[in-house]
């Protein structure tokens, strides 16, 4: 089930790659190449604040820092212990 699913993701990175290409290259109407680099920019900006600025809590004891992709998570299992695991460096 994962070999369809990451040949879709794959594909549709081409395309995201492709298009770039063809918007920046002018091979389509101007319009559509400003939306599409609006959009573009905008999922950029969207994921970089979604991965390193969204804070969540898990539970009582549990802070995650990143989302989807948590970067820092805290976990505090008694009040006087506090840890941190660092997954991703921003």
């Amino acid at each position: 089930m994962l070999a369809p699913i990451l040949l879709l993701f794959l594909a549709a990175c081409g395309l995201v790659v492709w298009a770039t290409y063809a918007a920046i290259a002018g091979r389509v109407p101007t319009l559509a190449r400003l939306l599409f680099l609006a959009a573009l920019t905008g999922s950029v900006v969207s994921a970089y604040q979604s991965t390193f600025h969204y804070t969540y809590l898990a539970n009582a004891n549990t802070r995650f820092h990143g989302w989807p992709v948590p970067t820092v998570i805290f976990n505090a299992t008694h009040p006087a212990n506090l840890g941190s695991t660092l997954l991703v460096q921003p």
